[in-house]
């Protein structure tokens, strides 16, 4: 029984790593691009957002993507 507790730990550490790399390639992927928001100039950037993983714009603040969760 031990033996699966650790390859279940195991198995969720790599599904962690994976959904990390791909939650900050999605925010790199953003960062630079013109706001989203139709009334302002702005460019996003990599940010946090209320403690979050973001992409904030640098003009309005407004944020186009937030990772939501513990991000372990």
């Amino acid at each position: 029984m031990t033996e699966l507790t650790v390859d279940q730990t195991t198995a969720d550490d790599q599904q962690m790593t994976t959904e990390s790399i791909e939650q900050t390639s999605v925010l790199t992927e953003l960062d630079t691009e013109p706001c989203p928001h139709p009334a302002c100039d702005g460019s996003l950037d990599h940010s946090t957002y209320k403690g979050y993983d973001a992409v904030v714009c640098d003009d309005c603040a407004t944020p186009a993507v937030c990772i939501f969760g513990d991000g372990e």
